[in-house]
Parts: structure tokens; C-alpha cells; sequence
């Protein structure tokens, strides 16, 4: 089975969002950072409510920065790591077989042995099989045809990969 894919700026900065924000230290941050928002807002406006030391604006600070800086820093980094990737921006064919994934792109060929992937991982917009922690193959569901996903799906079960973490 043979893919065409090409990953856009926005598809990356979309995956590096979702990979961030469903780590559970995230999503933590995230609520304290609501919370301090919203109780900031609230002693703000008047509302009688015991922040102890702190006061509105500390607790208002503390909230925006979470909420706004995090996600900021999220977006600002996936730009800056999609354009230092310039491999991100080539169009790459895969090839699928039972043995291997063969990568072809405009200035790259390479093999990988399943048996020396690290994890693959199936999100709702891509396909990611993982070489290693930090090395990763994208793979957009939207350069693929409902079919192609089931076929690609089919292949990924049922590969062996030794010793490895697979998410199926």
C-alpha cells in the first residue's frame, strides 16, 4: 500500500496542540489556570471572596498567564519547529508492506524495519508511527481515502513490532 502525504503548517501546529494538551499535567494547568481566572476576575469585580495574601490582580496574573502564555508558547514553537523541519514541508510517499515502511521524499528515501518502531499511535487526524521517542512519521487521515485508513488500520495491527509499545 502506497500513501502521498504533505502536512500543512496549520495540520502540524493542530497535533502539537493535541499532543500537548492531553497530557494530564496540561490539562491540570489548564483548570488552576481557569480557576485562578475566574476567582481573579470575580475579587476583581467586587465579589467578597478570601483570596488570603494574594489579592485580585496577583490571582488574575497567575490565571492569564497559564490560560494565554501556555498556549501561546504551544503555537510559537510548533511554527517555529515546523519551519525548521524542512522535511515537514516536502510532499512524502510511504509505502506499507508486512515487513517495512519505505519513505520517499523530495530529498530523502528511507526503510524502517516494524520491528524497530518504537509506537504507533492513532489520533482523530493522523496516523503516527514512532521511530523513536522524538522521531515520529505523520501521517494525515486527510490525504487519505476512507478506505485507505481501514487498509492502513489493517496493516498496523497486525505488524509485529517486538519489544515495542503499540496503541491498538
Amino acid at each position: 500500500m502506497t500513501i502521498n502525504t504533505k502536512i500543512t503548517e496549520q495540520d502540524y501546529t493542530r497535533l502539537m496542540f493535541t499532543i500537548t494538551y492531553r497530557k494530564p499535567i496540561m490539562i491540570f494547568l489548564s483548570i488552576i489556570g481557569l480557576l485562578n481566572l475566574t476567582l481573579g476576575a470575580l475579587v476583581a469585580a467586587g465579589v467578597n471572596i478570601p483570596t488570603g495574601d494574594m489579592g485580585a490582580y496577583p490571582t488574575l496574573i497567575f490565571g492569564l498567564i497559564i490560560t494565554l502564555v501556555l498556549p501561546f508558547s504551544v503555537y510559537s514553537s510548533s511554527k517555529k519547529a515546523f519551519a525548521g523541519h524542512l522535511r515537514l514541508h516536502e510532499q512524502i510517499a510511504y509505502t506499507f508492506n508486512n515487513e517495512k515502511i519505505i519513505t520517499a521524499g523530495e530529498s530523502f528515501n528511507s526503510e524502517l524495519d516494524w520491528s524497530k518502531v518504537f509506537k504507533i499511535e492513532e489520533l482523530k487526524q493522523f496516523f503516527i508511527i514512532y521511530q523513536t521517542p522524538q522521531a515520529v512519521n505523520l501521517i494525515p487521515k486527510a490525504s487519505l481515502t476512507g478506505l485507505q485508513q481501514n487498509e492502513l488500520r489493517s496493516i498496523l495491527r497486525s505488524v509485529s513490532i517486538a519489544g515495542t509499545k503499540k496503541l491498538w
